[in-house]
């Protein structure tokens, strides 16, 4: 008798202990949930720029940053371009990007030990093909003058004077790195026989200088 009451109060306090070690155990709390619900028609994709809303579910998780990774290659993370937003919900403008360029696009949120990532939606920017441009050209102080240049896609322009079409119709030839434009205008109706132009694209803006002989002159442009 005395043998089966020490096994039975053994029983009683192995199964206390397992309880208690159980009870013990630590909460498993689900991962946030990320979403982003930007596409290409909403991301107000321009030459250099877009929009991205994203949203974080926290539930039990403790956020200590969250916002946008991007990147040009595909599942971007903290080691690419990100940016750093205060609230679970928000809309921010992913600037510096290349124009007709693809970017991949995840929102992030991470806690204490670790970082969790939305799946990736691809952004296109905007490109110069296929756009037409009024060219306002400051020649000096007292002469200045606009001109229309459609950017055709296989690299080749035309330009004309809307106050007077067909009399300057010239061609040319364009490129882009980054958002830098290189565009040569050729024409045979006027002296030099040749422009070179050399701006920098920002959302629908660009300005730089063309050549005038031996200097430089400022010209300014926006999208039609």
């Amino acid at each position: 008798m005395k043998l089966f009451t020490k096994l039975k109060f053994a029983t009683l306090a192995f199964a206390l202990l397992f309880t208690m070690s159980c009870e013990e155990e630590e909460e498993v709390i689900p991962a946030p949930g990320l979403t982003t619900k930007t596409t290409q028609a909403n991301a107000n994709a321009k030459f250099t720029s877009m929009d991205i809303q994203g949203t974080v579910d926290a539930g039990k998780n403790e956020i200590t940053a969250r916002g946008v990774v991007y990147n040009k290659t595909g599942a971007p993370t903290l080691s690419d371009a990100k940016t750093t937003e205060a609230g679970n919900t928000f809309t921010t403008t992913l600037n510096g990007l290349m124009p007709n360029t693809t970017y991949f696009v995840r929102v992030y949120a991470s806690t204490a030990t670790t970082t969790y990532y939305s799946e990736p939606i691809q952004v296109k920017t905007m490109g110069l093909a296929g756009t037409k441009w009024d060219f306002t050209f400051n020649h000096s102080a007292t002469v200045t003058w606009h001109g229309d240049v459609t950017f055709n896609a296989d690299g080749t322009t035309v330009y004309d004077e809307p106050e007077s079409p067909g009399t300057y119709l010239s061609r040319g030839t364009w490129s882009m790195k980054d958002n830098v434009l290189s565009y040569t205008m050729d024409s045979s109706v006027q002296n030099p026989a040749s422009y070179v132009f050399t701006g920098t694209m920002v959302n629908n803006t660009m300005s730089g200088t063309y050549t005038f002989g031996t200097a430089n002159k400022p010209w300014t442009a926006v999208k039609r």
